[in-house]
């Protein structure tokens, strides 16, 4: 951890630290500056300029005997990071990468947000602050994005950014339908500790970082990040890039190259869907707000529906809770009468545990859905996974490490949903 003032780098806290001082006994009551001036290191020895190759960084650790270094900018101490001796262990590993595994090379690629949003500016979804949670819906569900952006009005910046989740909360709280869209924002702004702020990416983030930030924001507990605010120079929105989007991006690559370099040509569905077992279940009986409460608490946006002599009917996800706002739907209907209520218009969303990540992604873009059920060809097998477009970030941000898929169960216990797992291939 960087200690820092106006000044430049004061020091650096490292887990070595901490174990110094609970062997010294220092008291956890003591200032991090005096305790940092009580060491004999000082900063100026863990400096290290942002130039510098990495066999310079390994000998600088090497020869004062540092698990970390500070970089800065040439000449000054501004510090722009941190590295550590276990990121230059990852990076020797990249150059060693197991037969099959996609090269370093390849894991920063894909078209921008920036180019996504622009080849999708018929699907931008902006909301006028007066409208209603019942009006919101019904435009949530008519465009078939999962978020809109509130304007002010006028070229003033949106207010804020408004999700399916939030309708599905306060479908299943039972606020008012014509409760204003503004209100329930501001309402619920200082109740929410669980739900962390849009992240803000520039135009230029390419498709392997974006998935990159939606896995890195999802941490136990909270809500995952399925969500990124593209914003440009201006006062406003470029748009809003979401999980689909990622799905979108992977459909509109020209090449094999293209897709070659964002590692999906690796993936398969059985390899970042979630199994079953991880998912979480209703009965046809149950009321459609118990179904919505679960996921809510689950922290997912999916969720089957199966009865007690195993047979499943179906899936409801948070689009239920929009499709139910906007239809003024009872929250105490059944989940039976509102699956049988849907099933006439509903798209097919079935896919093979052996289908291609590249095919799911032109499902669900081709589709509109954000969650596909995974089934074996038989008609009448059971599922054993659900893939949603979470999953398909999930999937490419993996390939950001330098041994994928076995590191992808990490990386979902670390940073993801903590039902999700690893599904063996």
């Amino acid at each position: 951890m960087l200690v820092v003032d106006e000044e430049g780098v004061y020091g650096l806290v490292t887990p070595r630290d901490a174990v110094r001082a609970f062997a010294e006994g220092v008291s956890l009551s003591v200032r991090i500056s005096d305790w940092l001036r009580g060491l004999s290191s000082g900063v100026n020895s863990r400096l290290i300029n942002s130039d510098a190759n990495i066999g310079e960084a390994a000998a600088v650790m090497t020869a004062r005997r540092l698990n970390h270094l500070v970089v800065v900018r040439p000449g000054s101490t501004h510090a722009l990071g941190v590295i550590s001796s276990l990121d230059l262990a990852v990076c020797c590993a990249g150059e060693r990468l197991p037969a099959g595994a996609p090269s370093a090379s390849f894991r920063h690629a894909g078209p921008t947000v920036g180019q996504i949003v622009a080849q999708n500016w018929h699907l931008a979804a902006i909301c006028n602050r007066g409208a209603t949670l019942a009006e919101a819906s019904m435009f949530l569900a008519a465009s078939g994005r999962t978020s809109a952006a509130v304007a002010l009005g006028g070229d003033s910046p949106p207010l804020g950014l408004l999700t399916e989740n939030d309708i599905m909360r306060a479908y299943v709280d039972g606020w008012p339908r014509d409760f204003t869209v503004e209100r329930w924002l501001l309402v619920q702004e200082s109740s929410r500790p669980a739900i962390l702020p849009p992240l803000l990416v520039p135009p230029s983030t390419c498709l392997t970082d974006a998935t990159a930030l939606m896995l890195g924001a999802s941490r136990p507990g909270l809500e995952p990040c399925r969500h990124l605010v593209v914003k440009g120079a201006g006062l406003g929105w470029d748009g809003v890039f979401s999980a689909l989007d990622v799905a979108r991006a992977l459909c509109s690559l020209g090449s094999e190259l293209e897709v070659a370099k964002t590692g999906a040509d690796y993936l398969k569905v059985s390899m970042v869907m979630k199994p079953v077992d991880a998912v979480p279940v209703s009965k046809p009986g149950d009321t459609l707000k118990d179904a919505l409460t679960s996921l809510l608490r689950h922290h997912q946006h999916g969720s089957i529906v199966v009865d007690d002599d195993n047979t499943f009917h179906g899936i409801i996800t948070p689009r239920c809770a929009l499709q139910a706002m906007a239809e003024d739907a009872p929250s105490e209907t059944m989940v039976s009468t509102w699956l049988h209520r849907r099933s006439t218009n509903e798209a097919p969303r079935e896919v093979t545990p052996s289908a291609s990540l590249m095919e799911a992604a032109g499902v669900m873009t081709e589709r509109n859905l954000h969650h596909l059920v995974v089934k074996d060809p038989s008609p009448d097998h059971f599922p054993v996974g659900v893939l949603s477009s979470l999953d398909v970030v999930r999937g490419i941000a993996s390939m950001r490490s330098q041994l994928p898929f076995s590191s992808l169960g990490w990386l979902w216990s670390v940073r993801g949903p903590p039902s999700c797992a690893l599904w063996p291939v």
